[in-house]
């Protein structure tokens, strides 16, 4: 180990200047930045759960979003998105406080309490006043929504534009 190095070895500079790189660049959250888009080229594992993820985060960069919001059960789609790496917020919208809690070690995910919603139309009501009263979005903006398998509700297995605000069942063309 380079601590060892310091305390003791013949080259304590050079292993401090080492930590320090190694340290700053795990704090930063974020390697080398990779050309965009072949982040995602190449990656195909034939899974719908990646190719759901690859489309949130490629929308969200064409559009210049700040926010994914992903609407889950079991946490699976943020984790996946996660995976990704995007610039965008991850805001994990969930009615499980063990899904939660879950997702309070994944990268670059932030989750939230949403009430338990019995229907396609409630539940996005419901995720975007939570989202609202958090202070994550604001009224007029973007946001990418996905979602993966969602107990009978129709909006399983989607990505979509949504405008914070608007009217429910028109998202941007």
């Amino acid at each position: 180990m380079l601590s060892n190095e310091t305390a003791s070895g013949l080259y304590p500079v050079p292993a401090v200047e080492t930590m320090c790189r190694i340290i700053e660049s795990a704090e930063a959250g974020r390697g080398p930045e990779p050309d965009k888009i072949a982040k995602w080229a190449g990656q195909q594992s034939g899974r719908v759960s990646r190719a759901l993820c690859e489309a949130a985060a490629f929308a969200a960069e064409e559009m210049g979003t700040r926010v994914t919001a992903v609407l889950t059960e079991s946490g699976l789609m943020a984790r996946r998105l996660s995976n990704l790496r995007p610039e965008q917020r991850i805001i994990a919208l969930t009615n499980s406080q063990k899904v939660q809690n879950e997702l309070a070690l994944i990268w670059g995910v932030e989750s939230l309490l949403a009430p338990h919603a019995d229907t396609t139309e409630e539940m996005l009501k419901l995720g975007e006043k939570t989202l609202l009263e958090s202070g994550v979005v604001e009224k007029g903006e973007m946001i990418v929504i996905m979602a993966g398998r969602l107990s009978g509700l129709g909006l399983s297995s989607s990505v979509t534009l949504f405008t914070v605000g608007g009217t429910l069942g028109q998202s941007e063309a």
